[in-house]
């Protein structure tokens, strides 16, 4: 039965461009896919990865993966970084991978203000292995078995299709508190590779994210930084039917950190979030589990790992860097 379900997932990806992207629950360790205006947001390069497995209990559900690297450019103003993102579903049955440049502008509007403007381009590919498809007509009726009897489906003139993509948006902050709005997809690229249904090919629908947090530091070591801290945030996004709420809080002492969160789909609540990790020198570990609650059966939820090369440690020490609240993102 769990096959099944998933086929008919599967499918609906195949024939409709109205899908949903695919967002990490540790948002802040892949900030860049989030909102360009992230960008630059260390004085030397970040590199990060992460890895998604989504409903872990579910045979070949969701994976998601990226690296992503940037860094400010002082010279300029600016930040500059690259994304690579693959989505996958059904042991690779459908994929979809998309490289990004990112660009982001620093602008001082007030000596305890900052914003930062970014924009996204990127291309991308849409695929699928149509050998390994099972439509309704290859089920046994009877025992909802696969018969093993070819489809009669027609198959796409190709299976795979490649799209230009673009986005842009802001973050405005200050020593303690941040707010930022994101828009992805601006020019609404069709990624459905089965063009047979003109009045569901209308581009996958543009991705509103709108990110907001507060850091509170409780304690300071000798040279003037924080090392225990407290990061309520909320993350919301609405794409197309789609949409959630991320409601959690992030704290860290020396070079420990952990948080829990709420997951709430816009109908429907979908899960409780904790992650946990350590910082030591330029790298960032951090693990998070979901635990489902929207109603599905056996999915044992998700599960991410992230890792963060950040290499301001390499960087002379004697004066503070930051004068910001995204410790949460570094």
């Amino acid at each position: 039965m769990k096959k099944i379900t998933l086929l008919f997932i599967l499918l609906y990806m195949v024939f409709s461009a109205d899908a949903q992207d695919a967002i990490f629950t540790q948002f802040y360790a892949s900030p860049l896919q989030i909102n360009p205006a992230f960008t630059g947001s260390t004085v030397a390069p970040r590199v990060a990865l992460n890895y998604r497995d989504q409903w872990h209990n579910v045979p070949r559900a969701y994976s998601t993966y990226s690296v992503s690297y940037d860094q400010f450019i002082e010279a300029f103003n600016s930040g500059i970084g690259v994304t690579v993102m693959g989505d996958q579903a059904g042991d690779g049955v459908y994929q979809r991978n998309v490289a990004n440049v990112t660009y982001a502008y620093r602008l001082q509007t007030r000596s305890d203000l900052t914003m930062k403007l970014g924009v996204d381009l990127g291309i991308g590919q849409t695929s699928i292995d149509w050998g390994r498809l099972v439509f309704l007509d290859m089920i046994d009726p009877v025992n909802g078995s696969i018969s093993g009897t070819a489809t009669q489906e027609v198959p796409p003139q190709a299976f795979n299709k490649s799209f230009l993509d673009f986005g842009a948006g802001f973050v405005a902050y200050t020593k303690s508190f941040y707010a930022g709005l994101a828009l992805k997809h601006l020019n609404t690229p069709n990624i459905s590779i089965l063009d047979k249904n003109p009045t569901i090919n209308t581009g996958l629908p543009i991705r509103y994210t709108f990110h907001a947090g507060y850091e509170m530091v409780y304690r300071q070591n000798r040279k003037n930084k924080p090392t225990a801290y407290l990061t309520p945030n909320i993350l919301i996004a609405k794409q197309g039917p789609f949409g959630m709420v991320n409601l959690g809080v992030q704290g860290g002492i020396n070079g420990l950190f952990g948080g829990v969160g709420f997951r709430h789909a816009f109908r429907n609540p979908d899960a409780i979030l904790v992650n946990f990790g350590m910082q030591k020198g330029i790298f960032k570990m951090g693990y998070s589990h979901d635990i489902t609650i929207n109603g599905l059966p056996s999915t044992f939820g998700s599960h991410e790992v992230s890792l963060l090369l950040n290499f301001d440690e390499l960087i002379d020490h004697s004066k503070p860097k930051y004068n910001d609240c995204f410790r949460f993102f570094r």
